[in-house]
């Protein structure tokens, strides 16, 4: 099926707003023609046949199939460049690409998140503003990708990734289970499954970011009836993580999936891929991240009947959507000129169409049609179509990244710690940080 992405974001903006910038319209754009043409050359490289290199940094879960091919795509279109794709592992991502920055060795471009920009990066003060390219007058979203009133990044998808409860559907019907709804419901599901020596749940805990994802799969939904204010708040501490009991509460959730034995007993060792594998082969039945998930387990197994709703933590609980992909320019590039120009490049509707199916998520730009994956389909009939739209996660609403309540999460689930007592220990290590980066409201503090 075929969907127009322009009238399927409309429908979505018509319901509520899925993404907004703390810090941070949309405008009418025609539907027809692309942007302005990367070329078929780099005028300045092809003009004094010297050779440029364009080096770009991706976290290695990032590389998906289609990256590469584009940045080989390009180089054909583009004789004069050449590209340095800089991997490197998820863990060491932002301590390997800050320290390049600050010994003046960082990457032309960076491929990630735009809340990880937002939260780590000084954007105002490292990347370059892509305000007055061709491209931005046809953004579906672009406040999606706006701080302080400047475009930062070009953006791949219009919607973060939604993040949830995925589930096999194959493996459920099976198992003559229904979707959960109550987490009484959902703890039903998990002894069925346990009861026939099926793992309920994978958590690849090895990689420290997927315990993260619990959190911004949960939190949003225990504060919906408070947000968005409840953000600013909590940014300032007005109100303290410890203060909202609904935040103890879905770690004390997470803790008696561990003690139930409804969780893999490795899941401490269990790595990303291994738990791929387990969800590939139905070792395991569920697991809680993003739909790029169910995107790599289909790019492997095209039979795969993955699917996702939302985590029940609370009745009524809603699925929640993250960040979004963006490439972005450093200053201290000396190649500004040709990156933007690879920008533009990515910004076209081939290219958009490559980056998205990868990941299963909607275009940025307006005029790009494509096929919708099974999984996003489902999600947009089942629930977006019902006004059921995600909640935006912790995201671009909190200044500090979910890293050091990940660690204490870990502590809370091997018994080191309770719930109130991890909340209490993030609230400290918040405040240290904000008074320390004189976060907006903390000048004075």
């Amino acid at each position: 099926m075929k969907i127009s992405i322009r009238k399927l974001f409309a429908l979505l903006l018509s319901i509520c707003m899925i993404l907004s910038c703390s810090a941070c319209g949309q405008t009418a754009a025609s539907s027809q023609g692309e942007p302005a043409a990367s070329g078929s050359s780099s005028a300045d490289a092809a003009n004094s046949g010297e050779e440029i290199t364009l080096s770009i940094a991706v976290n290695q879960s990032w590389n998906k199939p289609n990256f590469e091919p584009l940045l080989k795509k390009y180089e054909e279109q583009n004789p004069g460049i050449k590209f340095d794709l800089q991997v490197i592992p998820d863990g060491q991502f932002d301590e390997l690409l800050l320290s390049k920055l600050r010994t003046g060795e960082g990457p032309d471009m960076v491929h990630y998140g735009m809340t990880q920009l937002f939260q780590k990066y000084s954007v105002d003060e490292t990347l370059v503003p892509l305000d007055d390219e061709a491209w931005v007058k046809d953004l579906i979203n672009p406040d999606s990708v706006t701080v302080n009133g400047h475009i930062y990044g070009a953006p791949s998808n219009s919607m973060g990734a939604i993040s949830g409860l995925i589930y096999n559907e194959k493996m459920f019907e099976e198992n003559g289970v229904a979707v959960p709804t109550t987490w009484d419901e959902f703890l039903t599901v998990c002894e069925t499954f346990k009861s026939k020596g099926i793992t309920p749940i994978m958590i690849p805990g090895k990689d420290a970011w997927t315990i993260g994802m619990w959190i911004c799969t949960m939190f949003p939904n225990v504060i919906v009836d408070q947000a968005p204010e409840i953000y600013d708040k909590i940014n300032t501490q007005e109100v303290k993580y410890a203060d909202i009991p609904g935040f103890a509460d879905c770690l004390d959730k997470m803790k008696e999936l561990v003690d139930k034995g409804y969780v893999n007993s490795d899941y401490l060792s269990t790595t990303v891929d291994m738990g791929l594998v387990m969800l590939m082969e139905e070792k395991a039945a569920m697991a809680v991240s993003g739909d790029y998930w169910i995107s790599d387990v289909y790019a492997k197994d095209p039979e795969s009947r993955l699917r996702m709703a939302p985590l029940p933590v609370v009745d009524n609980a809603r699925l929640t959507c993250g960040t979004i992909r963006v490439v972005s320019i450093f200053n201290s590039s000396e190649h500004i000129d040709e990156c933007k120009k690879f920008l533009n490049f990515l910004q076209e509707s081939e290219q958009q169409v490559a980056t998205n199916s990868d990941w299963g998520t909607l275009p940025a730009m307006n005029g790009v049609e494509m096929e919708l994956p099974a999984w996003t389909q489902a999600v947009n009939d089942n629930y977006v179509s019902k006004g059921q739209v995600p909640l935006e996660q912790l995201g671009m609403r909190q200044y500090v990244g979910t890293g050091e309540m990940t660690t204490l999460t870990y502590e809370v689930l091997m018994g080191n710690m309770s719930s109130l007592e991890a909340l209490q220990e993030w609230d400290i290590y918040y405040e240290k940080l904000a008074r320390e980066q004189k976060f907006p409201g903390w000048e004075n503090k």
